[in-house]
């Protein structure tokens, strides 16, 4: 059984910056109503933050770790924090690679492997660890075939809030859907840690909705936007762990 995120806490292909894997082409045709606009978010905060980030390897290719906003860390810290019951972690990051890093993530001749394990590293290394660290992420080091379940779909931008909102850790750790304070907030910070992770996104990147089981008591849900023309990856993950 693998560890959790509060003690321990993967996969993706060739690598840029923005995550079930038999990754399918097309948008997903299926809307929803917490779909949302972003066209008139004007205050909602960059997803990028400054600073050069540290090195690191995702799959075959290198990386920067780059830290995102201020307020991007908070809303993810506050979404974690607001359930007390269930091994639930939000996190957001950002990757800095080379231009054109991640060209062959949706080829057809070798996608399966260069993409999952590649989309491993981008949701399990969003922490900042490294493999084998003793982080909370850090235990989840090598995408296992054998044992593990990986995807990831294209998805249209419109869709992004609505799916964030099906993840199993959004879901839990959500919990009784009635019309609280305490709910309302909830879906408050993550329309908001949304908005941000599609604020400012090259024009070109493509949004991937991820998903990562161990077929147990585990699992991981992303959207990862990869620009592999500009090198930019961002992360949302919603990990839930046993």
């Amino acid at each position: 059984m693998k560890k959790s995120a509060a003690g321990s806490f993967g996969a993706l292909g060739a690598m840029g910056m923005m995550l079930v894997i038999a990754c399918g082409g097309g948008g997903d045709p299926v809307g929803d109503a917490n779909d949302v606009s972003t066209d008139s978010a004007l205050t909602v905060a960059n997803f990028r933050g400054t600073g050069t980030g540290k090195a690191v390897k995702l799959h075959w290719v290198d990386a920067k770790f780059v830290p995102v906003s201020k307020e991007v860390k908070k809303l993810a810290k506050d979404l974690t924090e607001a359930n007390t019951f269930q091994n639930n972690s939000f996190y957001a990051a950002v990757y800095q690679a080379p231009r054109d890093s991640f060209a062959d993530f949706d080829s057809n001749f070798n996608h399966y492997f260069v993409r999952n394990e590649a989309t491993y590293q981008m949701m399990f290394r969003v922490d900042g660890s490294a493999p084998g660290d003793d982080t909370p992420l850090g235990f989840y080091a090598k995408w296992d075939p054998e044992v593990e379940t990986i995807g990831c779909r294209v998805i249209d931008r419109s869709k992004a809030h609505s799916r964030f909102k099906h993840f199993q850790a959004y879901v839990s750790s959500h919990g009784d859907p009635q019309n609280s304070a305490k709910a309302r907030s909830f879906e408050a910070n993550a329309t908001a840690l949304v908005s941000s992770f599609l604020k400012g996104a090259a024009a070109g990147a493509r949004l991937y909705r991820c998903h990562w089981d161990n077929n147990d008591d585990t699992d991981a849900d992303a959207l990862i936007l990869l620009d592999d023309k500009g090198g930019e990856v961002r992360v949302l993950l919603a990990f839930a762990g046993a």
